[in-house]
């Protein structure tokens, strides 16, 4: 049980050091929030997309409950 836990612990360990290792240079302040914002706008933009989806199925719903009704 040791061995196994201290492999979990050995591969989480190399992949943060690889992680950290293959940064070759940290962000700015400006770029963190340049990136922040951008993000933010993508979140913006998808979630009126899903928005929309969920509308549409809605509907999608209240036709085939009306063609299943006409059917019967």
């Amino acid at each position: 049980m040791k061995a196994e836990s201290a492999n979990y612990v050995s591969a989480l360990t190399g992949k943060i050091m690889s992680d950290t290792e293959s940064c070759e240079e940290e962000m700015s302040y400006v770029e963190l929030a340049m990136s922040y914002y951008d993000l933010t706008a993508k979140n913006t933009e998808l979630t009126q997309k899903v928005e929309e989806h969920v509308k549409e199925i809605a509907q999608l719903y209240d036709e085939r409950f009306d063609n299943l009704a006409h059917i019967s």
